[in-house]
């Protein structure tokens, strides 16, 4: 008898216990059979928004000029040229009418002409002067271009996502200046300045508000135990006027090739990065509503890494900060902005080649156990997730062939 239900009686040392037999469940009821109650099809209007399709072609050519020149005694390398791209996409989904899922087609097209500069020059032997000015373009991420909507019910998480067919990339015109000095053997010390004029910039927009307010059909609900006046979050994406990012970056690195001995086989690798940006954001409508920094970007950062290579040892110990940063403008519920707290990790490895084939090695990730701390409101500071994945260790052993 439990056979035919689809249970097996198992006994172990300690106890009986009853698992599923999934393949007794499938004589039984023919759940892959395809008809009846397990017939497979995609009309219903609870799965409907789920199928998608998204094609994207594109079509590019460019013409690029390499040129050597000395300005006086100074060498001056680079290349000027210009590229023009056309994307064309064709998004596939279901709206729909009446609560009746239709089929959709929603077709884009846009094109960009993208001119950029490269030039460095060579002041000495061991110091570069590198500018470099471009127009620049990023596509959308295809999950973005679902013409449908997608309804999840878990719990009290309810929440709707709409995709945006129409979005436009991410464009931006850039201008860089960078200093190089390579003052010693694999050792360098470079400052580099960045400035960025973003015209167009995707924003994931997230409002809370009852269901029934979308103009989606309540049979997108059937089955999930919740009811058109239900609050969910709605998160949509849009594009936005961008706005203004400046920065610049530290890199220093050196081998200690002039010290005695095993000190020798020392070396340290550094950088330090400042950014500060401007994003205009728009709310669920299209309107503006909010002015602050570019999602997911912290204003300082930085990794430092020491390390100790003799050709047969190794051993290095790194660290990585990062300021907090917002994730999402405006922010869920009401709330102005929604982000994560500073994260500083640090890591260690330690590596011996017992012989040209053999290698055992030791690593440690994380061993400042940093928590994961995302809030909700820059004044109230309400914790949304506080979470952690703890230290881990690696133990690995290595042959070649």
């Amino acid at each position: 008898m439990l056979r035919e239900a689809g249970l097996e009686d198992i006994t172990v040392t300690d106890g009986r216990w009853l698992v599923p037999d999934v393949n007794a469940i499938n004589e039984l009821f023919d759940i892959y059979g395809n008809s009846g109650l397990f017939e497979v099809f995609d009309t219903l209007s609870g799965v409907a928004a789920n199928n998608r399709s998204v094609n994207e072609k594109d079509f590019g050519y460019y013409l690029q000029g390499d040129f050597s020149v000395e300005l006086g005694s100074v060498p001056v390398n680079g290349n000027i040229g210009i590229r023009h791209v056309r994307t064309e996409l064709t998004s596939d989904g279901s709206s729909f009418v009446g609560g009746v899922p239709v089929p959709t087609r929603v077709e884009h097209e846009y094109s960009d002409t993208l001119p950029s500069m490269n030039l460095v020059a060579e002041l000495t032997p061991d110091f570069l002067v590198r500018v470099s000015a471009a127009k620049v373009m990023a596509r959308p991420n295809l999950g973005f271009l679902n013409p449908g909507a997608t309804v999840t019910v878990s719990g009290g998480a309810r929440t709707v996502t709409t995709g945006n067919p129409k979005l436009d990339p991410f464009r931006a015109s850039t201008v860089d200046l960078n200093l190089e000095w390579y003052f010693a053997e694999g050792s360098l010390l470079g400052l580099g300045v960045f400035y960025k004029d973003i015209d167009s910039y995707i924003q994931t927009s997230r409002e809370t508000r009852p269901y029934n307010t979308s103009g989606l059909p309540d049979s997108l609900l059937d089955g999930t135990g919740a009811v058109p006046t239900d609050e969910f979050d709605f998160t949509q994406p849009l594009n936005t006027p961008g706005g203004d990012l400046l920065g610049y970056e530290l890199n220093y690195q050196q081998q200690f090739k002039s010290l005695p001995g095993a000190f020798s086989n020392l070396g340290v690798q550094f950088s330090y990065t400042y950014v500060d940006s401007e994003i205009q954001y728009l709310s669920s409508s299209g309107a503006p509503s909010a002015k602050g920094p570019m999602v997911g970007l912290s204003e300082n950062s930085y990794s430092g890494t020491l390390y100790y290579d003799d050709g047969r040892f190794s051993a290095r110990v790194s660290t990585a900060y990062r300021d907090e940063y917002l994730t999402t403008i405006p922010g869920r519920n009401g709330n102005d902005v929604e982000g994560t707290e500073e994260t500083m990790t640090v890591d260690a490895s330690v590596a011996w080649n017992i012989n040209d084939q053999w290698q055992v090695s030791l690593e440690g990730l994380n061993l400042t156990d940093e928590w994961n701390d995302q809030w909700v409101s820059s004044t109230g500071d309400r914790a949304s997730v506080y979470t952690h994945t703890g230290r881990q260790y690696l133990l690995g052993v290595r042959y070649k062939f």
